[in-house]
């Protein structure tokens, strides 16, 4: 199986665990994570989620037309940031609902993906600074493994925080 083979999977699994997800509330929140401290309860993660999608296969899309760097500026965090704190407040089906979307616009991306297109090199830029990076390692990274990580949050077998 090719890497681009195993992401498309990787997604369509993905996609399946979120359809069977049911709404439970917010829950509480879960540990500090790490890195950032937030305590993110399950609203959280669907918020972030349906923001980090779009967000993430968009800047991929750019890529894939020619950009040569991507990433977050200060007002993509701005963003960020409200889509977790604004979810507390939200419908949860309209969470679920962003979720499911998210995942089905990153089919439809890695669908227009190529082996070859994975050893682009493009500039990530973040907070931490700028480094260089390929498409099939963002794919990996700010895409696949970042949703496997949130939805195994969501299905409560890890803890819900950053």
């Amino acid at each position: 199986m090719s890497n681009l083979q195993d992401l498309r999977r990787r997604v369509a699994e993905c996609a399946r665990r979120l359809d069977q997800l049911q709404p439970l509330g917010p829950g509480e929140p879960g540990p500090p994570d790490p890195a950032t401290g937030e305590r993110w309860n399950r609203f959280n993660v669907l918020g972030h989620v349906g923001e980090m999608l779009p967000f993430w296969t968009g800047e991929m899309r750019r890529l894939l037309e020619g950009a040569s760097e991507f990433g977050r500026d200060e007002d993509g965090y701005v963003r960020r940031e409200a889509a977790i704190v604004s979810a507390a407040e939200a419908d949860e089906a309209e969470l679920l609902h962003a979720a499911r979307s998210g995942t089905a616009g990153l089919a439809a991306l890695l669908d227009d993906v190529s082996e070859s297109d994975l050893s682009r090199v493009a500039l990530r830029r973040s907070r931490e600074g700028e480094r260089e990076s390929t498409l099939g390692d963002q794919l990996e990274q700010a895409l696949v493994g970042h949703l496997e990580e949130h939805v195994a949050q969501l299905e409560g077998r890890s803890s819900a925080s950053a």
